[in-house]
């Protein structure tokens, strides 16, 4: 999955200086190598699996081919094409290459980025009815990406707040327990009844 990898950074770098038709190749080369290796799993086994340790580096270099591989990536290969199908052909030239990018978006922002990119072409082409349903359908997901993404932060916070005082708790217990096992000068216990 090395080459994908290197393709679709490439593309990338092509792309942003504006070398559109050889980005344009390496981009066909990345798609065909993305479905000629088919879906890519995580290396994610324990140490000592078949025999071998896995380094992290190891499983971090998985995570990041299946990346490359995924249908995010290719969503965002798919909008380069767009892009470079505008300029050089005209808006209609672009949109099956954005109707795929919303077809293989994995979030909400994303099809909604799509759907908008969508909406905008359509306005340029002059048809009012696929222009009004693509902006509803964005602002729908984008609606929908806000809501996930407020709910995310609001269980980071509720978890970060149940770790700080889970730690405060478990430091004020020891003390506790502490004072209650110290004999006293008496040979009665500190906690107990006297």
């Amino acid at each position: 999955m090395g080459l994908p990898l290197a393709r679709f950074y490439y593309s990338h770098a092509l792309f942003n200086r504006q070398r559109l038709l050889e980005a344009k190749t390496q981009l066909a080369s990345y798609f065909a190598d993305v479905e000629a290796a088919g879906p890519q799993r995580i290396l994610n086994m324990p140490n000592g699996m078949l025999g071998r340790a896995v380094s992290d580096e190891e499983r971090a270099a998985s995570r990041f081919k299946v990346r490359a591989s995924s249908p995010e990536a290719q969503a965002d290969a798919h909008t380069m094409l767009a892009l470079i199908a505008e300029r050089e052909e005209g808006p209609a030239a672009a949109v099956p290459h954005f109707q795929q990018c919303a077809q293989l978006a994995s979030s909400p922002r994303q099809k909604a980025d799509a759907h908008k990119n969508l909406s905008k072409l359509y306005a340029t082409l002059g048809d009012e009815e696929k222009q009004t349903e693509h902006e509803a359908l964005a602002s729908s997901l984008l609606e929908q990406a806000v809501a996930e993404e407020a709910e995310a932060a609001r269980k980071k916070a509720a978890t970060e707040k149940e770790g700080q005082d889970g730690s405060e708790e478990a430091a004020e217990v020891p003390e506790a327990e502490e004072a209650a096992e110290k004999p006293t000068l008496d040979g009665g216990d500190a906690g107990g009844e006297k």
